[in-house]
Protein backbone atom coordinates (compact mmCIF):
# COMPACT_ATOMS: atom_id res chain seq x y z
CA UNK A 1 0.00 0.00 0.00
CA UNK A 2 2.76 2.48 0.93
CA UNK A 3 4.55 1.48 -2.28
CA UNK A 4 1.46 2.54 -4.25
CA UNK A 5 1.47 5.99 -2.64
CA UNK A 6 5.18 6.42 -3.35
CA UNK A 7 4.74 5.36 -6.97
CA UNK A 8 1.72 7.65 -7.29
CA UNK A 9 3.75 10.56 -5.92
CA UNK A 10 6.61 9.78 -8.32
CA UNK A 11 4.20 9.62 -11.27
CA UNK A 12 2.72 12.96 -10.18
CA UNK A 13 6.11 14.63 -9.78
CA UNK A 14 7.27 13.46 -13.22
CA UNK A 15 3.94 14.63 -14.65
CA UNK A 16 4.54 18.10 -13.26
CA UNK A 17 8.00 18.27 -14.79
CA UNK A 18 6.59 17.26 -18.16
CA UNK A 19 3.91 19.95 -17.99
CA UNK A 20 6.48 22.76 -17.90
CA UNK A 21 7.23 22.79 -21.69
CA UNK A 22 3.51 22.41 -22.38
CA UNK A 23 2.68 25.50 -20.32
CA UNK A 24 5.59 27.39 -21.85
CA UNK A 25 4.45 26.64 -25.42
CA UNK A 26 0.89 27.61 -24.50
CA UNK A 27 2.09 31.05 -23.44
CA UNK A 28 2.20 30.55 -19.67
CA UNK A 29 5.72 31.38 -18.56
CA UNK A 30 5.54 32.20 -14.84
CA UNK A 31 8.54 30.16 -13.76
CA UNK A 32 7.90 30.38 -10.00
CA UNK A 33 4.50 28.74 -10.31
CA UNK A 34 5.68 26.26 -12.94
CA UNK A 35 8.38 24.91 -10.65
CA UNK A 36 5.82 24.32 -7.87
CA UNK A 37 3.59 22.25 -10.18
CA UNK A 38 5.52 18.93 -9.83
CA UNK A 39 5.08 18.97 -6.04
CA UNK A 40 1.40 19.89 -6.23
CA UNK A 41 0.62 17.21 -8.80
CA UNK A 42 2.54 14.62 -6.75
CA UNK A 43 0.16 15.27 -3.85
CA UNK A 44 -2.91 15.22 -6.10
CA UNK A 45 -1.96 11.87 -7.70
CA UNK A 46 -1.17 10.38 -4.28
CA UNK A 47 -4.64 11.45 -3.12
CA UNK A 48 -6.14 9.92 -6.27
CA UNK A 49 -4.50 6.57 -5.52
CA UNK A 50 -5.78 6.74 -1.94
CA UNK A 51 -9.28 7.60 -3.20
CA UNK A 52 -9.18 4.66 -5.62
CA UNK A 53 -8.23 2.35 -2.76
CA UNK A 54 -11.09 3.70 -0.64
CA UNK A 55 -13.62 3.42 -3.47
CA UNK A 56 -12.49 -0.15 -4.17
CA UNK A 57 -14.37 -1.12 -1.01
CA UNK A 58 -17.53 -0.46 -3.03
CA UNK A 59 -16.34 -1.17 -6.57
CA UNK A 60 -13.18 -3.33 -6.68
CA UNK A 61 -11.94 -2.08 -10.08
CA UNK A 62 -11.53 1.46 -8.72
CA UNK A 63 -8.12 0.77 -7.18
CA UNK A 64 -6.73 -0.50 -10.46
CA UNK A 65 -8.45 2.31 -12.34
CA UNK A 66 -6.87 4.93 -10.02
CA UNK A 67 -3.40 3.54 -10.72
CA UNK A 68 -4.19 3.43 -14.46
CA UNK A 69 -5.28 7.06 -14.23
CA UNK A 70 -2.01 8.02 -12.49
CA UNK A 71 0.03 6.29 -15.19
CA UNK A 72 -2.22 7.65 -17.92
CA UNK A 73 -1.77 11.20 -16.64
CA UNK A 74 2.01 10.71 -16.63
CA UNK A 75 1.96 9.21 -20.13
CA UNK A 76 -0.18 12.07 -21.35
CA UNK A 77 2.19 14.61 -19.81
CA UNK A 78 5.16 12.89 -21.46
CA UNK A 79 3.34 12.96 -24.81
CA UNK A 80 2.52 16.66 -24.34
CA UNK A 81 6.10 17.46 -23.28
CA UNK A 82 7.67 15.84 -26.34
CA UNK A 83 5.05 17.32 -28.70
CA UNK A 84 5.53 20.81 -27.24
CA UNK A 85 9.33 20.60 -27.17
CA UNK A 86 9.28 19.67 -30.87
CA UNK A 87 6.78 22.46 -31.56
CA UNK A 88 8.92 25.01 -29.68
CA UNK A 89 12.02 23.82 -31.53
CA UNK A 90 10.44 23.97 -34.99
CA UNK A 91 7.77 26.65 -34.59
CA UNK A 92 5.19 24.28 -36.13
CA UNK A 93 1.81 24.14 -34.38
CA UNK A 94 -0.59 22.69 -36.98
CA UNK A 95 -1.02 20.21 -39.81
CA UNK A 96 0.62 16.98 -40.88
CA UNK A 97 3.92 17.81 -39.14
CA UNK A 98 2.08 17.91 -35.82
CA UNK A 99 0.83 14.40 -36.56
CA UNK A 100 4.41 13.37 -37.32
CA UNK A 101 5.59 14.93 -34.03
CA UNK A 102 2.96 12.86 -32.29
CA UNK A 103 4.76 9.68 -33.35
CA UNK A 104 7.94 10.09 -31.24
CA UNK A 105 5.82 11.62 -28.48
CA UNK A 106 3.64 8.52 -28.45
CA UNK A 107 6.58 6.10 -28.69
CA UNK A 108 8.28 7.64 -25.65
CA UNK A 109 5.00 7.81 -23.69
CA UNK A 110 4.10 4.23 -24.71
CA UNK A 111 7.46 2.88 -23.57
CA UNK A 112 6.87 4.51 -20.20
CA UNK A 113 3.30 3.19 -20.23
CA UNK A 114 4.37 -0.39 -20.84
CA UNK A 115 6.63 -0.57 -17.81
CA UNK A 116 4.29 1.25 -15.41
CA UNK A 117 1.21 -0.68 -16.54
CA UNK A 118 2.92 -4.07 -16.59
CA UNK A 119 4.60 -3.78 -13.21
CA UNK A 120 2.26 -1.52 -11.24
CA UNK A 121 -1.26 -1.23 -12.68
CA UNK A 122 -2.04 -4.65 -14.14
CA UNK A 123 0.89 -6.56 -12.64
CA UNK A 124 1.18 -8.68 -15.75
CA UNK A 125 2.56 -12.17 -15.31
CA UNK A 126 3.34 -12.92 -18.95
CA UNK A 127 6.82 -12.51 -20.37
CA UNK A 128 7.66 -9.49 -22.50
CA UNK A 129 7.81 -11.81 -25.52
CA UNK A 130 4.13 -12.58 -25.01
CA UNK A 131 2.77 -9.16 -24.16
CA UNK A 132 4.98 -6.64 -26.03
CA UNK A 133 3.54 -7.44 -29.50
CA UNK A 134 0.00 -7.11 -28.14
CA UNK A 135 0.97 -3.90 -26.33
CA UNK A 136 2.40 -2.47 -29.56
CA UNK A 137 -0.79 -3.36 -31.47
CA UNK A 138 -3.08 -1.69 -28.92
CA UNK A 139 -0.76 1.32 -28.67
CA UNK A 140 -0.68 1.69 -32.46
CA UNK A 141 -4.48 1.66 -32.58
CA UNK A 142 -4.53 4.36 -29.91
CA UNK A 143 -1.85 6.33 -31.78
CA UNK A 144 -3.85 6.18 -35.00
CA UNK A 145 -6.97 7.44 -33.22
CA UNK A 146 -5.11 10.22 -31.38
CA UNK A 147 -3.10 11.37 -34.41
CA UNK A 148 -6.19 11.53 -36.61
CA UNK A 149 -8.03 13.69 -34.10
CA UNK A 150 -4.94 15.89 -33.61
CA UNK A 151 -4.41 16.51 -37.34
CA UNK A 152 -8.10 17.18 -38.00
CA UNK A 153 -8.50 19.56 -35.08
CA UNK A 154 -5.31 21.55 -35.76
CA UNK A 155 -5.86 21.87 -39.50
CA UNK A 156 -9.63 21.74 -40.04
CA UNK A 157 -11.27 23.27 -36.95
CA UNK A 158 -11.36 27.06 -36.59
CA UNK A 159 -9.70 28.39 -33.45
CA UNK A 160 -9.88 32.15 -33.89
CA UNK A 161 -8.96 34.02 -30.74
CA UNK A 162 -6.92 31.08 -29.38
CA UNK A 163 -3.14 31.12 -29.78
CA UNK A 164 -1.77 28.38 -32.04
CA UNK A 165 0.28 26.74 -29.26
CA UNK A 166 -2.74 26.74 -26.95
CA UNK A 167 -4.96 25.27 -29.70
CA UNK A 168 -2.38 22.52 -30.29
CA UNK A 169 -2.69 21.55 -26.63
CA UNK A 170 -6.49 21.77 -26.58
CA UNK A 171 -6.54 19.51 -29.64
CA UNK A 172 -4.15 17.09 -27.95
CA UNK A 173 -6.42 16.91 -24.87
CA UNK A 174 -9.36 15.88 -27.07
CA UNK A 175 -7.17 13.39 -28.96
CA UNK A 176 -5.92 11.93 -25.69
CA UNK A 177 -9.43 11.27 -24.40
CA UNK A 178 -10.21 9.41 -27.62
CA UNK A 179 -7.14 7.21 -27.13
CA UNK A 180 -7.64 6.53 -23.41
CA UNK A 181 -10.68 4.36 -24.05
CA UNK A 182 -8.81 2.28 -26.63
CA UNK A 183 -5.79 1.90 -24.34
CA UNK A 184 -7.55 0.88 -21.11
CA UNK A 185 -9.83 -1.68 -22.74
CA UNK A 186 -7.03 -3.07 -24.89
CA UNK A 187 -4.54 -3.32 -22.03
CA UNK A 188 -7.02 -4.83 -19.61
CA UNK A 189 -8.64 -7.49 -21.80
CA UNK A 190 -5.95 -8.17 -24.37
CA UNK A 191 -2.42 -7.23 -23.26
CA UNK A 192 -2.14 -7.69 -19.48
CA UNK A 193 -5.07 -10.02 -18.86
CA UNK A 194 -4.64 -12.42 -15.99
CA UNK A 195 -5.08 -16.10 -16.52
Amino acid sequence: MLKDYKLGALAGFLTGICLIPTAWNSGYQQTGILFAVPFIIALVIMFGVWLGKFLSNFLPIMYQLSRFAAVGILNTAINFAVLNLLSLWSGITAGISVGEYNIPATIIAATNSYFWNKHWVFQGRQSAIQDVPKFILVTCLGLLARSTVLVVMTSQVSHSGIAAGAWLNISNVVATFVGIFVDFIGYKIFVFKRK
